[in-house]
């Protein structure tokens, strides 16, 4: 009897457990979900601000990005001098490393990460470091691009105040005044000959007793 009565709260206990298998098994997809969508919001978070460059696909961009503003700046004559070549042989310099990084990972081994991702784990700590240089390079043309502009408009703002200090110094060298029309007007007037006319008045050519 007692091992009916075991019996019995054994296949008791196994129908409640069939019973709640599929409410435990959505919560466990629900968190499973869950999961997913943080880790992939973290990822891609992570990677935008902290890990922009971590595969070969992103490396080439970067170098890339960094030619064209190292050629921007040259084309505008911003970089010379001793800059220029400080600067080209920095950018050689990681260019060359940029080589290194690509050939490496054409030696490595064919992993899940590296096919679907594009992520060579081992290169990684490389192309990060590489990453931070080149953003450092290019933080420096800039400044540099900057400062020349900078002093292009200093130069030219300089100029101009002396074309106008120049115009307004004109008046005073000559010895004259700037004088409106009213002002024209008035100084004619007190120069006039006492017997002269005023433009615009009648002449009276009543003959006198002298003319007679």
């Amino acid at each position: 009897m007692l091992k009916f009565a075991k019996d019995v709260d054994a296949v008791e206990l196994g129908l409640s457990a069939i019973s709640q298998a599929p409410g435990q098994s959505q919560i466990g997809l629900v968190i499973a979900a869950l999961v997913i969508i943080t880790g992939s919001l973290l990822y891609h978070y992570l990677r935008r601000f902290y890990y922009p460059c971590l595969t070969i696909s992103e490396l080439n961009n970067a170098e890339e990005h960094l030619k064209d503003t190292f050629n921007k700046a040259h084309s505008t004559s911003s970089l010379c001098g001793r800059e220029l070549e400080e600067t080209t042989h920095a950018k050689l310099c990681l260019e060359e490393r940029a080589s290194e990084i690509r050939s490496e990972a054409l030696r490595g081994s064919p992993s899940l990460l590296k096919t679907h991702l594009g992520i060579v784990v081992e290169l990684v700590p490389s192309i990060i470091g590489w990453y931070t240089h080149v953003v450092e390079l290019q933080r420096d043309i800039m400044i540099i691009v900057e400062r020349v502009k900078r002093s292009r408009i200093n130069a030219e703002r300089k100029m101009h105040e002396a074309t106008y200090a120049t115009v307004d110094a004109q008046p005073a060298a000559t010895g004259r005044e700037v004088v409106g029309p009213q002002e024209t007007a008035a100084l004619r007037h007190r120069n006039r000959r006492p017997d002269a006319p005023m433009f615009g008045a009648a002449v009276d050519n009543t003959p006198t007793v002298a003319d007679g």
